[in-house]
């Protein structure tokens, strides 16, 4: 039996870490391709695998069984409409769109290609913690009660460079569109209107981007469930990312570990009792092996997609909403942001 060749399109930061964890599994044959030929040459050597041109991974659909896209949020329409003429199973990194325009166009993508045998996944690793699955079933179980509110942080311990800011569509798009997933994924619920406040506080570029590196969201759900949301670039303590829900019988959270980087000022406390995260990387590196072993799966054995261009969607509609709010400070309603809105979960969910 031949193992299938999965190529990682991007050979950045995050899109190495892919391609050393694909090389780290014997049941897959690693290709990698970058614009940059010689990164491609140099990490196919390094990692025993295959180096291509991006083109030629798409060109020779029978030659590829799978993709994992990892380049920049601005080309990923591109690169998923690639995938889907060319009938190659993909992954794509969050987000998926930038701005309500990139959107729009994901949506009419999947519409068009409806009927493909193509299968979607998008990369949001959080639905693969342990922890934020152990939330999802408290949650369908019951045993907490009802859900009264929900908080959420997402604090980068520095800002990322000017140069990925620039591309990144805004904190809310690189940060929140995370939190807007694991809202909908752990609750079964759908967000319904946001309000969000920001400031320009340390990162330097913030003015000339237009951007902030503080923001907090107000979010409701379609149960009147209340959801806080915050986000940093500028969290000097580390690295956080945490759920918290408080229900009627119990409050649970996800992220509050002894490496989270929160210090307890109660006597006799001595919480947290480790070095605090470093970064996304490293708070979620399982969790990034986890989703491209079950990307794996979905090529091999066709099993159903664990997040769909469709959930990725309506998560992005989330945040394209929020961003929206952030700018002109009035509260956004989701359906205004979702394309076809009444019939889109319809659409590729494969």
């Amino acid at each position: 039996m031949e193992f299938p060749r999965i190529a990682v399109i991007g050979l950045g930061r995050l899109g190495f870490f892919h391609a050393k964890t694909l090389s780290q599994m014997s049941n897959v044959r690693l290709v990698v391709a970058d614009r940059d030929r010689d990164r491609s040459a140099k990490v196919a050597t390094e990692l025993g695998g295959e180096a291509l041109s991006i083109e030629e991974v798409f060109s020779d659909a029978e030659a590829i069984d799978g993709v994992v896209i990892a380049t920049p949020s601005a080309t990923h329409l591109h690169f998923i409409e690639r995938a889907y003429e060319s009938g190659i199973d993909f992954f794509c990194e969050k987000p998926i769109a930038t701005n309500f325009a990139e959107l729009e166009a994901i949506e009419h993508v999947a519409r068009r290609f409806s009927d493909s045998d193509v299968t979607s996944q998008i990369g949001f690793q959080r639905r693969f913690d342990l922890a934020y699955q152990a939330a999802k079933q408290a949650v369908l179980s019951g045993d907490i009660g009802d859900i009264l509110r929900i908080t959420t942080f997402t604090c980068d311990p520095e800002p990322p460079s000017e140069k990925f800011a620039a591309t990144s569509g805004g904190i809310i798009m690189d940060c929140l569109v995370h939190d807007f997933d694991a809202i909908r994924w752990v609750t079964g619920r759908e967000v319904t209107e946001v309000h969000a406040l920001g400031s320009a506080r340390l990162a330097p570029y913030c003015a000339k981007l237009q951007d902030v590196d503080e923001v907090a969201v107000l979010a409701r759900l379609d149960d009147d469930t209340l959801v806080t949301m915050q986000a940093s670039r500028n969290n000097g303590a580390g690295y956080d990312v945490r759920m918290e829900l408080a229900a009627s019988c119990a409050t649970i959270a996800v992220g509050l570990d002894q490496k989270t980087p929160i210090k307890s000022l109660e006597q006799g406390i001595s919480f947290p009792d480790d070095i605090s995260w470093k970064d996304f990387l490293e708070r979620f590196a399982p969790c990034y092996v986890r989703e491209l072993e079950a990307f794996v799966r979905v090529v091999v054995d066709d099993e159903a997609s664990p997040c769909s261009l469709a959930d990725a969607i309506a998560s992005t509609a989330c945040a394209v909403a929020a961003t929206a709010s952030l700018r002109d400070g009035e509260t956004k309603q989701i359906a205004g942001f979702m394309p076809n809105s009444n019939d889109l979960l319809m659409v590729g969910r494969k």
